[in-house]
C-alpha cells in the first residue's frame, strides 16, 4: 500500500491545511484531476470527515467539501503478486510521482 499526504494534524496545522484547502481550492481541484493521479489513485483524496467544524470553515463547506476532512491522504493498493515483478520499481516511481504535486501543496500549508 502506498499512501500520501496529512495525517492526523494536530488542531492548529489542520487549520492551517484547511485554510490552504479553502485558498487554493482551484488549484487542488486541478492537482487531484490530473490523469496520473486518478490512474494510480482513483479514490481521489480521502480523510476522515469531522461531524463539526470551527466556525471559521463552516461557510466554506457549501463550495469546498473537501475541508471538512480531519485528513488528507490519498492510497493506493497494490496486489500482493506485484511485489516480485520487474515493474514494482516503476510503479512505485509512477505512483510517487503522481502524489508528489499533491505533498507539494499539502506542505504549502505550513
Amino acid at each position: 500500500m502506498v499512501i500520501s499526504g496529512v495525517y492526523h494534524a494536530e488542531p492548529p496545522q489542520l487549520a492551517q491545511v484547511r485554510r490552504l484547502v479553502v485558498r487554493e481550492k482551484t488549484r487542488l481541484a486541478e492537482l487531484l484531476g490530473t490523469a496520473s493521479f486518478r490512474k494510480h489513485f482513483p479514490d481521489g483524496l480521502e480523510g476522515e470527515v469531522a461531524k463539526r467544524l470551527p466556525p471559521e470553515f463552516q461557510p466554506a463547506v457549501a463550495t469546498q467539501p473537501l475541508v471538512a476532512h480531519k485528513q488528507f491522504y490519498c492510497s493506493a493498493k497494490l496486489p500482493v503478486s506485484e511485489i516480485t515483478t520487474p515493474t514494482l520499481v516503476r510503479t512505485l516511481r509512477e505512483q510517487y510521482a503522481a502524489t508528489l504535486p499533491l505533498c507539494r501543496f499539502l506542505a504549502a500549508a505550513y
